[in-house]
Order: structure tokens, then C-alpha cells, then sequence
């Protein structure tokens, strides 16, 4: 480092975009580091004339003093009015005791939005901390440039947005404009009005600054300059593009950066109107082209996040203007269409882009836990939603639109690559527009025959475990398609007796009256529970007792109404080929040979009087049934039943002839 001399190492050191680590690695960087002519450099080299007092000030008590801002202002940065009437208002802390005490006696007294407005106030905006001397000699500074009539309480921002016609709309802004053009120059010539910078967005966060004017405070704490603010600077350059010319020409070499973005959708939006008027005609690809390259040449860029931007502020009226933003772009560029449907593919499908409004579950609604389908070796070693990510990416560039007719399709071919994808719920996360795919219905049904097959697509569509926690009304929409013909069961007047039939007719095929199934339920019909709540609740008891107790004895006296009702065979059998016959087994060697074994190992004689007093109760309930009579259950209700269909009786009467034979 001694053979470096100290012009040369401040010359490598204001590239550095961080020097607080390069300063603390030796002494001789410490030194350089801490001198006020490379601070005054650096932050030169780093943002420029106009904005070099700014940061200067944010990087606070132990970055700026007085010997930085004689070095910054020797090397002519700019010092503008617009900065000393901010400085003002921003400079001051407050009485951090007092606030508490406010607080303290604001609670019980005051609502919680005027208590966290006296907390903000703890908060060290921006020149807030800034050393007195500093300040004094900045507006000593500030009082010599523009005199002693300086406006301290003036906004040279709110001025210049009066004189630029922002009150005024659209059409009549640039008769007034050009009314106080030389007010506006005298402005920038005389008292160097140049906006304060924007703040800082990450390219991650990549349309949030098209809704962040919204509910902004002004002066902002941080005193970066606000969408708000900023677009009133955009409005005036597009009505009279000269300004930047002028701005230039003022050391104000960063105004293209600044408001870049806002200048190319202001220039699309002025050329397609939101609410166009009666006389508006569409522009054709020529004029937007034209519109943009005036731009370009002023120094504006159509840059990738410009586009991503036009397609999302647009993305209702696509259909009707995308090809004309597309050729437009593309001539503007001039790159291919491949290169352009790329870039907008890109930027729709940025992971970051707009999701605030999504609401998914994906979770439950696909499953995550199958192998990987994909050859290891094929993509990075990346993790598991970046891999997905870039498989998916892949696929679409095989099937690149290479015209605006197969761009038309590009939705037929995501939906198509999704199904192949054996875990679609991590990329559906990683934007708007594939979760939008991947939560249509016809996605998933072709997503689940794909990974399964047709046999197990419904049977992998429930999982986690299996039907324990399938919505009601997709649990009776699969009911109704496996037995429709238990709509037409008569009524009857015990309802209990029917929620158990339901319920334990679907238990013995598998479903499980779950506690969760039970707290739905009582969401679900919470409004009625005062009439039907104590059906529910004794039904769930007599399921869940008949669930641990009784699980080879799914039918009951009271089911046979239901049963009676029935006019298809298989929903009959259950009962007649299934239940009857083990309580009424036919006698055959086997069973025989069955019987007499069970009786050498069972030496107890209540499991033979149970089975005894079933026949016996059985019999003379079929018997009341076919000859009409009423019978009672457990609870003491007396059931009367109406005229059983042909179907049940003749059943019944085969049944009830057999029975006799065994007897």
C-alpha cells in the first residue's frame, strides 16, 4: 500500500459500493476511509452532484461533518432551495421523555391510532439527528445562494406541481404549462429545483411501486421522494419533454434513472386512457413506437421491468392491445419476437409479481409427497422450488411461440407441462399467473389423471388421511353419485334414525365420523343448531358408541324405512346378502365344523345369548314389517311404515322363506 499514492487508492475506493469493511481490513484503508475528501468522492461518484448532500445527511451524526460538507461543497455539488425547505422540515428530535408520558397518559384516554402517531414520532427521520453546526452552516450556505428572502415554510415540490398544470387533466395541462414555462425554468436555473431521489425498490418486489402512491405520508420519514411526488415530475416531462434538456443541463444528469419507469407507463397510459373518451381512437403500433423512441432518445429505457410493468397495469385490456405492445416492443428493441415473448414471460412469472391477493391451499388440494419424477442429473443442484422452476422454464422454451397465433396458446402449453410436474403446489407459489392455472379445476382433474391414472384419481384427490378430512359438500356430491336413488327415500318422522343410517352406512364403507367431521358440521348448520342440534349430537353419540363397540353391526330396526324405500337392487344387498346372513348363518358343513370350534375355545354362555336374543329380535321385526305392524326402538319411539316398494318386499319374503327352511 505505501507505493499507492493517496489520489490513487481514493480513485479505487470510490467504486466500492460498501467501503465500511474495506475501511476496517487495515489502517492504511481506515485512514483513507475517514478522510472528508474521499467521503465527499465517493459520495459524488456513487449518486451524483444533485444527489450527494442527500445521502449525505442519511448516513447520519457519524458519517457527515463539517469538513464533509466543505469538501462536498468545493467540488460544486448542487445545493438547491428545495433542499434547505425540507431540511427544515425534517430537522429536530423529539423529547423522547415527553412522548412516553403522553403515551402514558393517553392510555384509557386515547384511541390506539393516536398512540402509535406519538410513537412514530421516536422514530429518527431523515436530518432529524443532524449535528447543529451542520445544519447552521448548511443554511448559511443555503441563505447565501438564494438570498435572504428565502421561502423556509415554501415546498418548491407543491410549486412546481401548480405550475406544471398537475390540478389540471390531461387534455388542457399543456396550454397551462406552457403559460408558466418561464416561471418553471426559473425554477430549475435559479433555484436549482431538483426532486429528492426515489426510494429504493428491489427488483424482487417487482410491481409493488405501481400501488405504493397509495395513503403515502409527505414529508416521508426517510425523505426519499414519493411515487406521488415523482409522478408529478413524470406528468410534466411527458406534457413538455424539453424539461429534460433543461434538467440536464443543470448538473441533473440522473433524471432519466430516477423516473424511468414512470415516464414509459405515464407515456402508455396517456396512449391508451384508462377511460378513454368518446373521440379516442386506438393508436396503432407506429404511433406507440414513435411515442417511445422520442423517449429513448431524451434518455429513457424500455427496460425489462417496463414491460412487466405495461402487461400487469394493462392486464385487463390485453386482449384487445397486447399485440400492439408486443410489435411495439419489439421494434423498439429490436429483438426477435422470441426474444420479447421471453422477456414478458419472464416478468409475468417473476415469483414476487402481485400476490397479494392470492389465497391458496395447494397443500391439501395436491399432494407432496410422492418421489420426484425427474432425472437428477438433468438440472442444477438447485432447491426444490427453484428446480421445479427451472424445469418448467425449460419446457416452455422448447415450445416458444414464435408468432402472435401460437402466442395465443402459450396457456395451453403451460397447462400442458404443469401435469407432468409431480409436485405442482410449490410452483403454483411462485406467481400469479400459474397459481391462477394451477387452481382451475380442470388443471387439477387433468393433473391427478396424469400422476395416478383414472382408476386412483379420485382415490389420491381426498389423502391426509384418506377421506378423513373431504369437505362436506364434496363428501355429498361423491354420496349422491353412488347412490342418487336414496333421494327418492320416503320420509320419515324419527330424524335421528336417518343420520345414523347415513352415517353408519358410510362408516362401514370407510369414512370416519372424525372429531374435525364433527366440529364442520356444527359450523356448517350453526344457525339452525337450536332445531337440530340435538339430532346431531345423539346421532354423533349413537355413531361414535356404534363406531367402538359395534363395528360388525352397521343396521338397526330403525333403517328398514329407508331400506323399504329403495328400488335398486344394490342397495338392498348390504342388508339382505351382507348383515342378515351373519346374524342368521346358514347351516352348512363349514360352518357346522366353524360353530363347534368356537364353542370348544368360548366356555362363556352371554356371547350365545347375545346372538340368540339378536335372532329372536331380528325375526320378529321383519315379521312386523312385512305384516305392516308398528314397532318400537330402544328410546321407546313408535315406528309406523309406510308402503314398502316391490323390490323390498320380495326380497323380504325370499328372506323370511329361507329363514323358515333353516327353522
Amino acid at each position: 500500500m505505501d507505493k499507492l499514492s493517496d489520489e490513487t487508492c481514493i480513485e479505487v475506493f470510490k467504486w466500492i459500493l460498501h467501503p465500511a469493511q474495506l475501511a476496517l481490513s487495515c489502517k492504511y484503508w481506515a485512514r483513507i476511509a475517514g478522510d472528508p475528501h474521499t467521503k465527499a468522492t465517493w459520495l459524488i461518484f456513487q449518486y451524483g452532484k444533485v444527489h450527494a448532500l442527500f445521502h449525505a445527511v442519511r448516513l447520519g451524526p457519524s458519517f457527515i461533518d463539517l469538513n464533509i460538507i466543505s469538501s462536498l461543497l468545493s467540488q460544486k455539488v448542487i445545493l438547491s432551495r428545495y433542499f434547505i425547505q425540507r431540511l427544515l422540515m425534517h430537522f429536530g428530535k423529539y423529547d423522547e421523555q415527553l412522548i412516553m408520558l403522553k403515551i402514558e397518559h393517553s392510555v384509557g384516554h386515547a384511541d390506539e391510532d393516536r398512540i402509535k402517531e406519538i410513537q412514530e414520532k421516536l422514530r429518527c427521520p431523515w436530518a432529524s439527528d443532524l449535528p447543529l453546526n451542520v445544519f447552521n452552516q448548511l443554511l448559511e450556505e443555503g441563505s447565501k445562494r438564494f438570498g435572504g428572502n428565502l421561502p423556509t415554510k415554501g415546498n418548491d415540490m407543491e410549486l412546481f406541481h401548480f405550475l406544471s398544470a398537475g390540478p389540471y387533466v390531461i387534455n388542457h395541462a399543456p396550454a397551462k404549462l406552457k403559460e408558466n414555462l418561464k416561471k418553471i425554468e426559473e425554477l430549475i436555473k435559479e433555484h436549482q429545483f431538483f426532486p429528492f431521489p426515489p426510494r429504493p425498490i428491489s427488483r424482487d418486489d417487482a410491481n409493488s411501486h405501481l400501488n405504493s402512491a397509495v395513503n403515502e405520508e409527505y414529508p416521508p420519514k426517510d425523505a426519499y421522494e414519493n411515487v406521488r411526488q415523482l409522478n408529478v415530475i413524470a406528468r410534466a416531462i411527458l406534457i413538455h419533454p424539453d424539461l429534460v434538456k433543461l434538467w440536464k443541463d443543470q448538473g441533473y444528469q440522473e433524471i432519466c434513472e430516477d423516473v424511468n419507469e414512470l415516464v414509459m407507463q405515464g407515456a402508455l397510459l396517456i396512449l391508451f386512457p384508462p377511460k378513454p373518451l368518446p373521440n379516442w381512437t386506438k393508436p396503432d403500433v407506429n404511433v406507440v413506437q414513435k411515442r417511445l423512441e422520442l423517449l429513448e432518445s431524451l434518455g429513457f429505457k424500455l427496460t425489462e421491468a417496463v414491460i412487466g410493468d405495461a402487461l400487469f397495469l394493462f392486464e385487463d385490456r390485453l386482449e384487445d392491445i397486447g399485440e400492439i405492445f408486443i410489435k411495439s416492443f419489439q421494434a423498439v428493441r429490436g429483438e426477435s419476437m422470441k426474444d420479447i415473448t421471453k422477456i414478458c414471460l419472464s416478468e409475468i412469472m417473476k415469483p414476487k409479481r402481485d400476490l397479494k391477493n392470492n389465497n391458496l391451499n395447494l397443500e391439501k388440494d395436491l399432494d407432496l409427497h410422492d418421489p420426484i419424477r425427474m432425472k437428477e442429473d438433468s438440472i442444477p443442484n438447485l432447491n426444490p422450488i427453484e428446480s421445479l422452476w427451472e424445469t418448467f422454464k425449460r419446457e416452455v422454451e422448447k415450445r416458444m411461440p414464435q408468432n402472435m397465433d401460437d402466442l395465443e396458446l402459450i396457456e395451453e402449453i403451460c397447462i400442458e407441462i404443469f401435469k407432468w410436474v409431480p409436485h405442482p403446489a410449490q410452483l403454483a407459489l411462485s406467481c400469479k399467473y400459474l397459481a391462477r392455472i394451477a387452481g382451475d379445476p380442470h388443471t387439477k382433474a387433468t393433473w391427478l389423471i396424469i400422476q395416478y391414472g383414472k382408476v386412483y384419481a379420485l382415490f389420491q384427490a381426498p389423502r391426509c388421511p384418506w377421506a378423513s378430512a373431504l369437505p362436506l359438500n364434496v363428501f355429498n356430491q361423491l354420496l349422491k353419485e353412488a347412490s342418487g336413488n336414496l333421494r327418492r327415500c320416503q320420509r320419515i318422522s324419527h330424524a335421528r334414525g336417518i343420520v345414523n343410517f347415513r352415517l353408519e352406512l358410510l362408516e362401514s364403507l370407510g369414512f370416519k365420523l372424525t372429531e374435525a367431521v364433527i366440529g364442520d358440521a356444527l359450523f356448517l348448520f350453526e344457525d339452525r343448531l337450536e332445531d337440530i342440534g340435538e339430532i346431531f349430537i345423539k346421532s354423533f353419540q349413537a355413531v361414535r358408541l356404534y363406531e367402538k363397540y359395534s363395528k360388525n353391526v352397521p343396521f338397526n330396526e330403525t333403517h328398514l324405512p329407508l331400506l323399504a324405500a329403495a328400488k335398486q337392487e344394490d342397495l338392498l344387498d348390504p342388508f339382505f346378502e351382507k348383515y342378515l346372513p351373519t346374524i342368521f348363518p346358514q347351516q352348512t358343513e363349514e360352518n357346522i365344523v366353524q360353530k363347534h370350534q368356537k364353542k370348544r375355545r368360548n366356555f362363556s354362555k352371554t356371547g350365545r345369548k347375545e346372538d340368540e336374543d339378536q335372532k329372536v329380535k331380528w325375526k320378529n321385526t321383519l315379521l312386523k314389517f312385512r305384516d305392516n305392524d308398528s314397532i318400537k326402538d330402544e328410546d321407546g319411539n313408535i315406528y309406523s311404515f309406510g308402503k314398502p316398494t316391490h323390490l323390498f318386499l320380495a326380497k323380504l319374503e325370499t328372506f323370511l322363506n329361507g329363514l323358515s327352511g333353516l327353522h
